[in-house]
This record gives structure tokens, C-alpha cells and sequence, in this order.
């Protein structure tokens, strides 16, 4: 099998119509992005052709309801996602790095990657990365982040004055991508087939003329250009002329290409302003990770729950508006005043009163004009409205706190949990999401980090350890064990209450009350992940340095069991070693110091 090599001049043109193909691709989405964006962040009204309260986008924008001279929105669409937000914000999947086997350098390699699994979250962001990825998939059905090693970040280790030279030491970057800076293959139907991506860098023409400076004249020319707005990018002229819309063409490493990709940077109009080179990314992978929300059969692209709900929350915007125009209506007394009482128009004067001129005789008094009663159904049909926009997006009152009747906390549960199971589609990819993402991450570390850096992380039972660590150290037996749910709420009062819930299965393991209460503390999060483990690990690090003498230079050591340590977890863990391959594939006389060491440390707690 051989794949087709083509000319240079032939991978420009490719290139070129690619882009075009993907832009048009992605239009059939963007009348609904637009539409989102305008009812979470904009006017409160959508900016599509199916809206019943404006009648053109310059109504839209001026903010003149058909229905009258009032215009009010609650905005339920934005209450649903800051929920849903929130809730994927509180309890994010668990990243857990484990040994693929019993040898101890695979262990090493496993507590090297956990390590570097929190130097990620702590000293990049990782969370907050995750959780502006996660809005923007609610927001707009789609969500990226780009994980990738920038050459230009970092320290600087040299900088040439003379010669204008500057070198980077390179820093991993978690960048959450905007919808409207991403074209993919138009031709993919799931994200695997996806061959290439297009990323727009909204850049100063000082930077774009810093990453090419060979191509100087083409980018003063470009950014004198006019109609080339881009999407919800107009500014004035005179900021707009001193930035520059790059796309970025990523292909990742395939047959077809000789397993190496491509890699090029280009202007909106096709023109290349590099050459195309080979993917730089590690194994030639696409550095973008997806998140979707509902998936479209046939399409990469998702759609969010708000896509069905736009349509209702923009009836409900101008019932609201109705109502509120009836009560400002009842709030002003309408007097027809005749032509020949001019007194009365003095007497009356400018209040809340309106005063309606009409032609008359002076003998005719004046008349009051009542305003119009609404429809006793309004009110009915806006509560249809409501339950049908909860039903959609897959809330309920239980979520919120709201309990309407006497209800046991089973059936509270229950009602939460059924809410829930409408985003269990959604909660499974946002652990393949996350999954993703670590797993690219800690492969660039490997790729990388030549050198030893500094990795400073909170270790076992909360002391502060500080390593230095390169990728190097990953290269062992190590996979990642990602679930969701699997821990404790980040939200303190979730938290709380997720505790309470087991508190006789704490008691039952041997936990005492005052360990409970400190794990009830709200300031506290890193201790209690640990305390269930202490006992454990104490045992392990014990057979660990018993098998590591042996394995050094052959010498059998034996670490006999102290009188005050916490015996019963101690001996749980050894049970469990006892059991697993790694004992059994232990020389003999380890084997049998391991036992003994059982031994004394049951004879121990049988005496305490």
C-alpha cells in the first residue's frame, strides 16, 4: 500500500478548498449559535427568522416589542444553564492514574503521573480550562479545548539582541476554544474520522508579524482590508486595522499522508503564509478534544437543549411584556377632555392622569377610558410554557431545592435523580472529554519535558512535596482511571450531606465521631480523601521497602509490626496483598517474611 505524494503547489490548492468546504459547512449551525448567544448573553431575544416579538433585526436591537411600548424578559434558558453548569462545574470526573502491573517501577511511574495529574490542575487551570469548555458545549451544543505545547511561552532562556532572536522554553497550554473558531472536516461523521481542523488566532499584526516575519508586506496589506469582518467581531476601524484573523491548518498523521499530517498557517482568503510542514504534535494526533451535548446522527457537531427551548422562552418574553404593558396601563387614568372645557385641562394639569383631547360642547362632561382585562387563560398558558421548558431541558423543582408537599427524602432523591438520568448521555462524555484531555497532556509532558522542571504538589495526607520531575518519568506501566462520581462534591454543602448519607458505613469501618465531624469541615477537602487510606499505605510502604532490600542486593530484611499503630486497617491492606499477583510472584523467603509479619501484627491487635 502507497500513499500519493503531491506537489507543493498541489497541497496549497487542497488546502485552500478545504478551508472553504469547512466554513460552509459549519453555516448550517451558526443561525442557532447566533440564536443562543442572543438570549443568554444578548437582547433576550432570539436573532432567527421564526421570532413572533420583533419583526427585523433593527426592532431586535432597539429593543421596541411589537406588542406594545414595554419589553421584559426572565430569562429561564440562563437559569437552566447556569444550573446544569454548575452541577458539571461541582462534581467533575476523577482522574486517577494506576499501575498496569504489580512491578514496582510501574507503581513509581503511576504516583509520578498522579503527581503530575494535580501540578495540571493546580498550576494551569485545568478545572477552570474544563469547566469554560463545558459552558460553552451547553451554550452552543459544541464545545473544544486545545491542548498543545506552545514554543513561544515559557521562560526566556536567550535572548540576542543584536540579531533580534529570541528562545522560549515552552510551556504546555490549555486553551477552551470559541465555536466560531473552529472548522472541521466537513466530510466526518463522528470525531475519529475527523482528518483536519482549521483554528482561527485572532492576533496584533505585531504578533503576527513576530510568528512570520517573511511575510510582512502581505499582513500590512491584509489589515487594511475592508469586509472582512469576522463573526461578532466588528470593532471600530481603528482597532480592527491592527488585528489580524489567522487560521491555523492541523491535518493529523495518516496513510494517506505518510503518517507525518501537515501543518500550515493561512489567511481567510486560502493564502498560505507558511509552509506546509509535518504535524508537530506528538504522534501526529490532532490536538483538539470535543464535547458535545446532543449528538446529531451523521454529524460531529452537537446540538444544546436550548435549541429547543429558544422558541418558548421568546413567547414567554412577550406574554411578560404584554402583562407588564396591562399593568402600566391600569396604573395611568385616561380623562377625554372636550374642546370647550379648557379650564378643566388647566385644573388637572401634568400628573398620571392622560388627558385625551376630543371636539365637544363645554356642556358635555368629561369621560374616563378604561384600560383593556387580559385573558384569564395568560396566566394558564404562561405556566404551560414554563413546565414545558423544564421538561426540555431536564429540570425540575426537586433540583432546586423546591418541595411543594410533604415528601420523604427517597422520593426527593428520586425526583432529583430522574432529572439527572435525561444528561447521564452527556455526563459519560464529559469523562471521555476529560479522559482525553489528561491522557494528551501527560503524553506532551513525555514528549517535552527534556529536562527535569520543578513539580510542586500536595502529597499524601496533605504534606507538601516538592520533585523534580521530566517526562522521562513516564516512561512505565501506567493507565489513567477516569469515573465520574466517584468522589465527593466540591460544593461544601453537597458535600456535607453526601457524608451524612454514609456515616453508619464510616462508623462500621471504624471510623470515630470526631474523624467524621473533621471530615464535616467546609474548608476542608484533601484530608478526607486521604484518611480512608492512611492504615493502607503505612502497610504497603512497609512490604514495599522489605521487597525493594531484597531486590537492591539480595539481603532479606524484615520489618516487624509496631504496638500502637492502627492495627485493623493495617492488617485489611495486608489481607489484600496476601491475595493479589504481586505476592505471589515474590521469592520464597519474602514470601515468608510477609507472613510472619501478619502473624505478629494479628497477635498485636488481639492483645490491644
Amino acid at each position: 500500500m502507497k500513499f500519493e505524494r503531491q506537489s507543493p503547489e498541489e497541497v496549497n490548492k487542497e488546502i485552500g478548498k478545504r478551508f472553504k468546504a469547512a466554513i460552509t459547512a459549519r453555516g448550517q449551525y451558526e443561525r442557532a449559535w447566533i440564536n443562543n448567544e442572543q438570549m443568554l448573553f444578548g437582547s433576550g431575544t432570539p436573532a432567527g427568522d421564526t421570532t413572533i416579538s420583533y419583526d427585523s433585526l433593527g426592532e431586535l436591537f432597539g429593543g421596541d416589542m411589537d406588542s406594545g411600548d414595554s419589553a421584559i424578559s426572565t430569562n429561564y434558558m440562563f437559569k437552566y444553564l447556569r444550573y446544569i453548569h454548575a452541577q458539571m462545574s461541582t462534581n467533575p470526573p476523577s482522574v486517577m492514574p494506576k499501575p498496569t502491573s504489580s512491578d514496582t517501577s510501574d507503581r513509581r511511574t503511576a504516583e509520578v503521573a498522579d503527581h503530575f495529574c494535580v501540578h495540571l490542575r493546580r498550576q494551569y487551570g485545568l478545572q477552570e480550562e474544563t469547566d469554560l469548555t463545558s459552558l460553552q458545549t451547553l451554550a452552543y451544543g459544541t464545545g473544544f479545548m486545545k491542548t498543545f505545547n506552545d514554543q513561544h511561552g515559557g521562560e526566556a532562556l536567550d535572548v540576542d539582541l543584536e540579531s533580534g532572536e529570541i528562545t522560549m522554553t515552552g510551556d504546555l497550554c490549555f486553551k477552551p476554544m470559541m465555536i466560531w473558531d473552529i472548522a472541521i472536516d466537513p466530510t466526518a461523521r463522528r470525531w475519529k474520522d475527523v482528518r483536519f481542523v482549521f483554528e482561527r488566532h485572532l492576533m496584533s499584526k505585531e504578533e503576527a508579524k513576530f510568528r512570520m516575519p517573511d511575510k510582512t508586506d502581505l499582513l500590512d496589506n491584509y489589515s487594511q482590508k475592508s469586509g472582512r469582518k469576522g463573526f461578532w467581531d466588528a470593532d471600530s476601524d481603528g482597532v480592527d486595522s491592527e488585528r489580524i484573523a489567522v487560521w491555523e491548518y492541523t491535518e493529523k498523521a495518516a496513510p494517506w499522508n505518510g503518517m507525518i499530517g501537515k501543518h500550515a498557517f493561512l489567511l481567510d482568503s486560502g493564502e498560505l503564509l507558511t509552509a506546509v510542514v509535518a504535524n508537530p504534535h506528538p504522534d501526529g494526533v490532532l490536538p483538539y478534544h470535543i464535547l458535545t451535548d446532543i449528538d446529531i446522527p451523521g454529524q460531529v457537531y452537537g446540538k444544546t437543549f436550548l435549541d429547543y427551548l429558544v422558541r418558548l422562552q421568546d413567547v414567554l418574553n412577550r406574554l411578560d411584556s404584554v402583562i407588564l404593558d396591562n399593568i402600566q396601563a391600569h396604573g395611568v387614568v385616561r380623562m377625554v377632555v372636550y374642546d370647550a372645557a379648557e379650564d378643566m385641562q388647566k385644573q388637572i394639569g401634568q400628573s398620571s392622569w392622560q388627558i385625551v383631547n376630543v371636539k365637544g360642547t363645554a356642556a358635555q362632561k368629561p369621560d374616563f377610558i378604561n384600560p383593556p382585562q387580559l385573558m384569564p387563560d395568560i396566566y394558564k398558558f404562561r405556566q404551560q410554557l414554563l413546565e414545558g421548558m423544564e421538561q426540555l431541558a431536564g429540570v425540575n423543582e426537586s433540583m432546586f431545592g423546591q418541595v411543594k408537599r410533604e415528601m420523604s427524602g427517597f422520593s426527593l432523591q428520586t425526583a432529583i435523580n430522574a432529572g439527572n438520568m435525561v444528561r447521564r448521555r452527556l455526563f459519560n462524555k464529559y469523562q471521555a472529554f476529560v479522559e482525553s484531555v489528561f491522557r494528551q497532556a501527560l503524553r506532551l509532558i513525555q514528549a517535552e519535558w527534556k529536562d527535569a522542571r520543578k513539580v510542586l504538589v500536595t502529597g499524601q495526607e496533605g504534606a507538601l512535596s516538592v520533585a523534580y520531575y521530566s517526562g522521562a518519568d513516564l516512561n512505565g506501566g501506567f493507565d489513567l482511571d477516569v469515573e465520574y462520581g466517584a468522589s465527593f462534591s466540591l460544593d461544601p454543602a453537597s458535600r456535607r450531606e453526601e457524608i451524612m448519607q454514609i456515616m453508619p458505613l464510616l462508623k462500621e469501618a471504624g471510623y470515630s465521631m470526631k474523624a467524621i465531624l473533621g471530615m464535616l469541615r467546609l474548608n476542608d477537602v484533601a484530608g478526607l480523601f486521604d484518611m480512608a487510606t492512611v492504615a493502607a499505605r503505612r502497610q504497603t510502604e512497609i512490604f514495599d521497602e522489605m521487597i525493594a532490600k531484597y531486590e537492591e542486593n539480595g539481603q532479606l530484611v524484615y520489618i516487624a509490626p509496631e504496638e500502637l499503630e492502627e492495627h485493623q486497617g493495617m492488617l485489611a491492606a495486608a489481607y489484600e496483598f496476601r491475595m493479589s499477583m504481586a505476592y505471589k510472584v515474590l521469592d520464597k523467603d519474602l514470601k515468608l517474611l510477609v507472613e510472619q509479619h501478619i502473624r505478629e501484627r494479628e497477635e498485636l491487635e488481639v492483645e490491644a
